[in-house]
């Protein structure tokens, strides 16, 4: 039996087995899973942000040229005034509404959905459930056999 050759490894060819082996260890599957629940945390703050923001419509005028007073001293000046662009979208029609706010609004839905579904995932749990059935054999006397009696024969003639 011949041995299949190994291709060469191209130059500068940085995957060895010990970094496969590495994606593998549940250690580091943990930290990639931590390191994803930050990331999607993140993009649903951020989406949320955006979203609330757009909703704000009604605090302004969809002619305002200033922010809030509100706004500006628990956001500052600069992020006052981008939610007051932001809010001021929210006054036109749903076709002309920025793809920003709308993708920031799939976002959050699509997260939701997903977080939704991992948390069902984990409450239903299929377990075996603790019943006993006790039925009487097929053949006892409260269930005689079903089989068809046969017709006796007498031997001796």
């Amino acid at each position: 039996m011949s041995q299949r050759k190994q291709p060469a490894k191209p130059e500068g060819h940085k995957y060895t087995t010990q970094a496969i082996r590495k994606y593998d260890d549940p250690e580091s599957i943990q930290e990639r899973m931590e390191y994803m629940d930050r990331l999607e945390n993140k993009v649903f703050e951020d989406s949320a942000s955006i979203v609330a923001a757009f909703l704000d419509f009604g605090a302004v005028d969809k002619d305002a040229t200033s922010p809030p007073p509100e706004w500006v001293n628990a956001l500052g000046h600069a992020k006052a005034h981008i939610r007051l662009d932001i809010a001021k979208s929210g006054w036109l029609p749903q076709a002309q509404a920025p793809g920003g706010v709308v993708m920031a609004g799939r976002m959050m839905v699509g997260i939701s959905q997903a977080r939704a579904r991992r948390y069902q995932k984990q409450q239903t749990v299929q377990q075996p459930l603790p019943v006993v059935i006790n039925l009487p054999a097929p053949t006892s006397q409260q269930h005689p056999s079903q089989a068809p009696a046969l017709p006796e024969k007498d031997l001796d003639e």
